[in-house]
Parts: structure tokens; sequence; C-alpha cells
């Protein structure tokens, strides 16, 4: 199933979660999911519904760059993960957020920049904040030669 493209174009990230979780069958969501890079519907539910937490934080200019953003009434993200995000970042900081959009976009939008782009702003911002992967949750500063980033 293809949503219409004005649908996609114009709905906010909250209007296609919850298309996502509330009115498509699970059947549908699990395709969508696979389409994406994830391989389980309830782990790409709670990625969505994070990147939304992410998408509204950044819009109202919160701190994001060390929050962490799960709570224990979040926690399906964590259930699901079996290592596609958790080996490379922690889950409930900014970079599985990171991590989650690189493994989007590398889908649908695989000539994108956007991964080197991250990368090099990260890199050159090293210098000036210590261990910045550390505070962006990532595990180890290696985190770059993942193959989520490649």
């Amino acid at each position: 199933m293809r949503l219409p493209r004005a649908y996609v174009e114009f709905a906010t990230l909250g209007n296609i979660h919850s298309l996502l979780r509330i009115c498509l069958p699970d059947k549908i969501v699990k395709k969508i999911a696979g389409e994406m890079g994830i391989p389980y519907a309830s782990f790409f539910l709670s990625a969505i519904a994070f990147l939304k937490d992410v998408r509204n934080s950044c819009a109202h200019q919160s701190r994001i760059w060390d929050k962490t953003w799960l709570s224990k009434k979040k926690t399906p993200i964590l259930r699901q993960d079996r290592g596609l995000i958790s080996r490379t970042a922690e889950l409930d900081k900014t970079a599985a957020a990171l991590c989650i959009c690189a493994i989007i976009l590398g889908k649908i939008a695989p000539k994108s920049k956007w991964r080197d782009r991250c990368k090099d702003l990260l890199s050159s911002t090293e210098p000036t904040i210590p261990e910045l992967y550390k505070h962006l949750g990532f595990t180890n500063a290696q985190w770059s030669s993942d193959k989520i980033w490649r």
C-alpha cells in the first residue's frame, strides 16, 4: 500500500505516527517498517514516536544534545531493538534518533548526503566539545564506522 504523495508531504510526523499506530493494519505497518530497513513493526512505531519527540523539541528550541529521551513509559523501543541501533547508540539518547534517521534516509533517499554531513558536523565539533559522541549517546568514538553510517 502506498500513501498518496500529497498526504505524506503535508502530514505532520504526529499524523503519520497516528496513521501507522491506529489506522493501518499491523501487516501493512510491518511491510512499511521492512521497506524502511527496520524489521520489527513495534520498534518502527516506537522509532517514529521517538523522532516525533525529537522534532518537537527542536521546533520549540529545547536542548537535545545530552538529553535522555525515553521514560519507563516509552520502553517498546528498548525491547524491540535487538542490536539494530543499540550496538552504536544508547537507545534513550539523541544518538539513537540520529541512527534512526540514518537508517530511514538510507532507504528513502539513498543518494542523500545527510549521513556524511552529519558525520562531518560532529567530527568538526569534537575539538570544541571533547567526547561529544558520549554526550550524544554514541557507545564509542568509532560510531561513524558502524554500517548504519556507511
